[in-house]
């Protein structure tokens, strides 16, 4: 994940530092809006070839937004890079996954368009068990 969020991103015709652009999303189960970071995600390509869109756009976070400000300014300074050059196990040396522990992913898919002359705007929310397979498999059922 800290490898994909390296990467640049197109926005607006920009050539944008990932996950360093930030907006607000609503979420499923929680009451308040959600801080989320742009990346270029390898889904986009897949979706940009099955959907006649314009743009298609990938935001993401953890559920902590002092941990998604402390990955930012690692990734800005470099020391991201720098650890996968080095030993890309690093992170997952220090950073230890809990599988005992259920964890939840929160997707939102926001779809803008022109209907009527008029920009509406349609969200679709869930949360599923957070794992690649499962969250992969509900991003592309959200997206049809």
């Amino acid at each position: 994940m800290l490898k994909i969020i390296s990467q640049p991103v197109i926005f607006q015709n920009k050539v944008l530092p990932g996950f360093t652009k930030n907006r607000k999303m609503h979420f499923l189960n929680h009451t308040k809006e959600k801080e989320v970071r742009l990346i270029d995600h390898s889904e986009k390509v897949l979706l940009k070839d099955k959907l006649t869109t314009a743009a298609i756009n990938y935001w993401t976070s953890w559920n902590v937004n002092a941990f998604n400000k402390q990955i930012s300014l690692l990734r800005r300074i470099g020391f991201i890079g720098i650890i996968h050059k080095v030993n890309n196990k690093f992170l997952s040396k220090v950073i230890k996954h809990n599988p005992n522990k259920n964890e939840n992913a929160f997707l939102t898919v926001e779809v803008k368009g022109i209907v009527d002359n008029k920009e509406r705007v349609k969200i679709v929310s869930l949360s599923t068990f957070s794992d690649y397979h499962t969250t992969a498999m509900v991003t592309a059922s959200l997206a049809k």
